[in-house]
């Protein structure tokens, strides 16, 4: 195996990945860029809108996701070998801390713009939310942890790696049923046609639905791209 210490881009042989990829550096550190742009943009909204749990996690995420790439880009380890500490609390655990800032803005500016009526709903689903990537997140770390046992051991992580996959593609089953959700509820909005004030609140919640959208979507679509396997 090649040492940690001589790995670069240039020298590591793909056999080092589960997957047979090879990382890229300009990739590595064009996303080291957005992550860091990222944090920053929402420190700053964060500080403008007060909303303190959503600000924590989406800027803790962010902030370990840059953390994680600098050391990607400059540290000499593009595979990440004998880094789990690192994948574990930068990859992982900032992933599903930005996914939960999500969670928790999306309901807020949901229950804004609906009746009461569908208050106790939406609180129930993004509990569901919650749990649901909190057990992802454990399925994942258990799936890394046992493999990088295996990795140590000489062996070949297949079982492993299977239970990792597995917590992956739960994740993006979230992430869609997440879109569906957004997309129903979006559909609920308060809405009066007899009422200037109704249609005048629809349109703006439909509005920030689709800022928030935009806002949102790169960090999900970076996150769960393979190249972060």
């Amino acid at each position: 195996m090649v040492s940690t210490q001589e790995c670069t881009f240039a020298t590591c042989d793909t056999s080092l990945s589960s997957f047979g990829y090879e990382p890229n550096n300009a990739t590595s550190e064009a996303f080291l860029a957005i992550f860091g742009l990222l944090f920053f943009a929402h420190l700053i909204q964060g500080w403008r809108h007060r909303k303190v749990v959503v600000t924590f996690l989406m800027v803790a995420g962010h902030f370990l996701f840059t953390f994680a790439f600098f050391e990607r880009s400059f540290g000499n380890n593009p595979y990440g070998q004998g880094t789990f500490i690192t994948w574990l609390f930068c990859q992982l655990i900032g992933s599903s801390a930005i996914l939960l800032g999500i969670y928790l803005a999306s309901s807020s500016m949901l229950s804004t713009y609906t009746d009461k009526i569908f208050g106790l709903r939406l609180a129930i689903i993004t509990a569901t939310l919650i749990l649901s990537e909190l057990t992802i997140c454990g399925l994942q770390a258990a799936g890394g942890y046992l493999g990088a046992e295996a990795t140590d051991k000489g062996q070949r992580p297949w079982p492993e790696l299977g239970l990792y996959i597995a917590g992956q593609s739960l994740q993006l089953v979230l992430l869609f049923c997440f879109i569906l959700y957004m997309i129903v509820f979006s559909q609920m909005m308060t809405f009066s046609s007899e009422k200037r004030e109704g249609w005048l609140k629809w349109k703006t919640a439909r509005v920030e639905l689709g800022i928030f959208g935009i806002k949102c979507s790169p960090s999900c679509l970076i996150i769960h791209e393979t190249y972060m396997l």
